[in-house]
């Protein structure tokens, strides 16, 4: 880049001319890519936003088309303008499967023959949860008599609601009971007492013990054996 004087020489025999013409060299149309913020946070199943901003050099007054690579499972880029030719809102759309991590995501920016790139760097946390368990996994008990099982609910990524419990596949004749019915966070649990009559059909049961709470369900399963006689039960 820069300005040149160049000479034009005409010859002919003895005779020699000259002119002068002045050359200017400019660099070429061209443009910028950047994005700001250049990172984000999401929990598993929100979205991440970042304003990418297209800067023209020399001239430049060409439409740029936006893509993203680099994406986490069961994530997506969106573009609120594409192609752009100042700015565009970039927003990631994760689900709740997408994987706990840190992404590099590259953005690039396509016009013509010309491409820029620019990071974004995506961070994914645990969408807030809990693990709930039943123990122990099976008691055998006499039909009239009770089985205990000890439930604990424990928080992920910042769960803080109480959950409420309920039980299936309960055999007739049985009755189930939960001390707290909500249950608390954390390894001092609650209890679930399976009360059977002597009614109780005998046979190998499974419950379905299920959690609720802050819109997150989960289950665990225990089973129960009834067996015929007069034993003391647990």
């Amino acid at each position: 880049m820069g300005t040149y004087a160049i000479t034009v020489t005409g010859v002919s025999g003895t005779l020699t001319r000259t002119t002068g013409y002045t050359l200017t060299v400019a660099a070429s149309p061209s443009f910028t890519l950047s994005a700001s913020p250049a990172s984000g946070s999401v929990v598993q199943g929100g979205t991440a936003s970042s304003t990418l901003t297209i800067s023209p050099l020399n001239g430049f007054a060409g439409s740029v088309t936006l893509s993203a690579a680099g994406l986490p499972a069961g994530a997506t880029a969106g573009f609120s303008v594409n192609p752009a030719t100042a700015s565009s809102l970039m927003t990631i759309t994760t689900s709740t499967a997408t994987p706990v991590g840190t992404y590099a995501v590259t953005v690039t920016g396509v016009s013509g023959a010309l491409s820029r790139t620019t990071g974004y760097t995506l961070t994914v946390t645990a969408a807030p949860s809990f693990t709930l368990t039943a123990s122990p996994s099976v008691i055998t008990i006499n039909r009239g008599l009770t089985a205990n099982y000890k439930i604990v609910a424990l928080a992920v990524g910042g769960f803080s609601s109480p959950v409420s419990l309920s039980v299936s596949g309960l055999p007739a004749g049985t009755t189930a009971t939960f001390t707290p019915q909500l249950l608390p966070l954390g390894t001092t649990g609650g209890k679930m007492s399976i009360q059977t009559t002597a009614t109780t059909p005998p046979g190998a049961y499974t419950l379905t013990v299920s959690g609720t709470g802050g819109g997150v369900t989960k289950t665990a399963t225990v089973r129960v054996q009834v067996i015929a006689g007069s034993d003391s039960g647990l």
